[in-house]
Formats: C-alpha cells, sequence, structure tokens
C-alpha cells in the first residue's frame, strides 16, 4: 500500500522502518486510528502512552490515508519507547516487550538495540542496552518524530518522554543535521525546536566511537 510514497521510502532507506514493519503493524494502528476525546483523556490519566504521543493523536488528520500514516510513524515511536524504557532488571525476563507487539517488529527492535552476551563465571545469558545503541535508539526515535512534526520538532515534549537532559537531546539532534532555535510556541523561554533541512544523513556511530578512543 505504501510501497511507492517517497516517505516510507525514505524510512526504509535509512533502515529506520522496513515496508514488512509497516504491513505487520496495520492490524496494530487501529487503536490510534479511532481513539475518541474519552480514551485519549483516559490515557493521559493512567499514562498509557508517553506526552508525545497522546499530544500528537489529539491532532490527527481526518483524511483516512494520512491518519493511518501517522497512527503507523506514532505506533512504531511507542515501540521504541517501550524498549528505551527497559530497565535491567526487566532486561532479564523472557518476554521484553507487550504480546501485542509484532513478532516481526519485536526480533527486529531487540537484535538493532540490544546486546546479549554471559555473565563472569556463569553460562547466563544476559541482555543489555549499552550507550551506543540507546543513542541509536534515539536517532531513530526523532527521526521518525521529524516526519510526523514535518521537521520541525519541538523538542520540550520529547525531552521529558526521554528524561535526558537538554545539552544531550541538542547533541543528538544537531548530529541528524537539524539546526536548533529557540521555540516560539511555548512559555517555557528555554525551549528549543529542532528544525531539519533535508536530505537526512545518520550520524557514522563507529567513525564517532573511534574519534572517542583517539582522545
Amino acid at each position: 500500500m505504501y510501497r511507492n510514497y517517497s516517505l516510507w521510502s525514505f524510512l526504509a532507506k535509512f533502515s529506520v522502518i522496513s515496508s514488512a514493519e509497516i504491513e505487520a503493524m496495520q492490524g496494530q494502528i487501529k487503536v490510534f486510528t479511532e481513539v475518541t476525546t474519552l480514551q485519549l483523556a483516559e490515557w493521559r490519566k493512567t499514562e498509557r502512552y508517553c506526552d508525545y504521543i497522546l499530544n500528537q493523536l489529539a491532532l490527527l488528520p481526518i483524511h483516512k490515508e494520512k491518519r493511518k500514516e501517522r497512527a503507523t510513524l506514532l505506533m512504531y515511536i511507542n515501540y521504541l519507547m517501550l524498549v528505551y524504557k527497559l530497565k535491567a532488571t526487566q532486561l532479564k525476563r523472557k518476554q521484553l516487550l507487550p504480546a501485542d507487539v509484532p513478532n516481526l517488529i519485536q526480533k527486529k527492535l531487540l537484535e538493532s538495540f540490544t546486546i546479549t552476551g554471559l555473565t563472569p563465571g556463569s553460562s547466563k545469558e544476559v541482555r543489555a542496552i549499552p550507550a551506543r545503541l540507546k543513542d541509536k535508539l534515539i536517532a531513530h526515535l526523532l527521526v521518525i518524530a521529524l516526519y510526523v512534526d514535518e521537521f520541525v520538532l519541538n523538542l520540550h515534549e520529547i525531552q521529558k518522554d526521554l528524561r535526558i537532559g537538554q545539552q544531550k537531546l541538542l547533541n543528538h539532534v544537531k548530529a541528524l543535521g537539524c539546526k536548533v532555535a529557540a521555540s516560539k510556541y511555548l512559555d517555557n523561554p528555554g525551549a528549543k525546536t529542532a528544525v531539519l533541512a533535508i536530505p537526512l544523513t545518520f550520524p557514522n556511530m563507529k567513525a564517532r566511537s573511534k574519534g572517542r578512543g583517539r582522545n
């Protein structure tokens, strides 16, 4: 359905969301496309989803295909946030993500953003999310959020959801090629907006690691 749409082609090109993942989510996104005002209020009360997603759901387009497109992006951001928020104790579980996350996506996310190894002096396998993979996950999440916000991203909500310092978040968006400006839409005088001029280029994580090693 989305094969000829430039947005999905772009995301697939940079290995953010594959066409197979997009298709796998079409059953799950109904909870977003059919959301009601009452349901949104309940989700806010229970903190069912992060603030960024809840605020975007309140702005979903009326046009059917555009609504599905936006819901798909927001659902993938939700999946990324689920992995991002996994604690060390949770990483020991056999089932790391909710059962309603498609198996194909669970496998992709865990392979992309976690590593496994053996504990010292033991044959027990453990899973972890090293800093470099958490940075990679944040980069992927920001790319999708930039698309959702048409390349002008209010960083205030994302920063609260990611629970990271402003400077670290600014470093991430700058690494993606964004320019940073003071936000014109918030009362918070310190709020920032990331503006991206496409085409987008991901940072070379290996090169950055080597550079740190030379210091």
